[in-house]
């Protein structure tokens, strides 16, 4: 450990040694200043000052001084930090070790994964392809026929309802039978409804009613914000949504509750889809 984070400061004590060593062969040996000058007239001179010899004795008193004070411009972050900031124990090698053959061993897995998973994309069918492909299927095939139950179950695009939600009605009495009042998200759409009231914890069942919304129970744009409920429906429907011996309607088409009145009427609200409404609209 002491060796790893102290290597830099290692490296600059020798530069330091060999920078002292060329300028004392400088100052005391005339032979080298004569050999590294223009001493000897027969040797190549540079600028006719300085010899081939003496500039390569530059040069490294050059990198030397550098390597000395490298450290001091640019001091070296501690090994140890390093190690820990990319996941590694750095208590001891010997964990070191450990954790750096485990990080390589999760990079390869990681690798063998991506080649597994390219393989298998290379399998896949491609969106632009995919009609073709449904096209090219033998009509005795496993997928053909499977595609071909999905509108008998209708199931995927093929669903007869779009969209449901649990909802809270109310009974107002001057609702006509088959009509339903909202507000302004669920006007002039048609609906399936079944109930999802519970007495004691007990559901109570009665049959599914078809409504359509023809009228708004607040003229107002907020009225989602002004009206408790969601939606009105007629005495009639209610009967039939909790049964007879929940409720029943007077003369005057309203509730008379068998029971005593549950404080929220929950109702299970299905949208139907546009082609339904009109083949129902059709046989009427």
């Amino acid at each position: 450990m002491f060796v790893s984070e102290n290597w830099p400061y290692m490296v600059s004590g020798v530069c330091a040694f060999l920078l002292c060593c060329l300028i004392l062969a400088l100052i005391f040996s005339s032979k080298f200043r004569e050999d590294i000058t223009s001493g000897d007239t027969n040797k190549t001179k540079i600028f006719n000052v300085i010899t081939l010899e003496g500039a390569l004795v530059l040069s490294l008193c050059g990198l030397f001084f550098y390597g000395l004070i490298q450290p001091v411009i640019k001091p070296p972050e501690p090994f140890s930090l390093f190690a820990k900031a990319n996941g590694f124990s750095f208590e001891t090698p010997t964990q070191f070790l450990d954790d750096y053959k485990q990080k390589v061993t999760e990079l390869k897995e990681k690798r063998a994964r991506v080649t597994e998973l390219e393989s298998e994309l290379e399998g896949m069918i491609r969106e632009e392809s995919l009609v073709s492909y449904v096209k090219a299927l033998s009509p005795d095939s496993e997928l053909s026929i499977v595609l071909r139950e999905l509108p008998l179950k209708h199931e995927g695009p093929w669903g007869r309802f779009k969209k449901s939600e649990t909802i809270l009605v109310s009974i107002p009495g001057d609702v006509k039978e088959g009509e339903a009042w909202v507000c302004h998200s669920r006007i002039n759409d048609d609906f399936e409804l079944i109930s999802d009231l519970k007495i004691n914890e007990e559901p109570v069942l009665g049959k599914s009613v078809k409504v359509s919304s023809t009228k708004l129970m607040f003229p107002s744009m907020d009225c989602e914000e002004r009206v408790s409920i969601d939606m009105q429906i007629a005495c009639s429907d209610a009967v039939q949504l909790f049964g007879e011996t929940v409720l029943a309607c007077d003369e005057k088409g309203n509730a008379r509750w068998k029971i005593e009145k549950p404080r929220e009427l929950a109702v299970l609200s299905v949208l139907l889809p546009e082609e339904l409404v009109e083949n129902r609209l059709a046989e009427n």
